[in-house]
Parts: structure tokens; C-alpha cells; sequence
């Protein structure tokens, strides 16, 4: 159980990071 809740942690993290590195891109693009 710990580790499914690790599992999850670490996919919502790895999901902020694509997000972040998305509004980047937007925000240096123009």
C-alpha cells in the first residue's frame, strides 16, 4: 500500500514538472 501511494507521489510530480516545462515554453516563445 506505501508503495502504490509512492507510485502516485512520484506520477504527480513527474506531471508538474511536464506542466511547468510546458509554461515555459509558452512563456518564452513570444
Amino acid at each position: 500500500m506505501q508503495r502504490k501511494k509512492r507510485q502516485t507521489i512520484l506520477l504527480i510530480l513527474t506531471g508538474l514538472l511536464v506542466f511547468a516545462l510546458m509554461w515555459a515554453t509558452l512563456l518564452f516563445l513570444p
